[in-house]
């Protein structure tokens, strides 16, 4: 029984490359101006609805951008690392 721990790369890269390409594709284009010039205290209270609702996406879209980044980051220091012992276990 083994204890490898097995990273393929381009497969990981290949998946970040599509959540990245799906999160820029997110576009919070939600309607903030519903019953513009309507003193109806419910069309006040859905248009600052959908604006923090657009908000909470535009966040929810850096997050996972940051994530994405920080995932290949962290698939790259692996792979560094991985190549770094490598070469030391040759060495020897």
């Amino acid at each position: 029984m083994g204890n490898e721990i097995r990273v393929n790369q381009s497969e990981i890269e290949q998946n970040l490359s599509k959540i990245k390409a799906t999160t820029d594709s997110l576009q919070p284009a939600i309607p903030t101006n519903i019953g513009n010039g309507n003193r109806l205290d419910v069309v006040a209270k859905l248009n600052e609805l959908n604006h923090s609702l657009e908000q909470m996406v535009q966040s929810y879209k850096e997050l996972l951008l940051r994530n994405e980044e920080l995932t290949r980051q962290s698939v790259q220091g692996m792979a560094d690392a991985d190549r770094e012992i490598s070469s030391q276990i040759k060495v020897r």
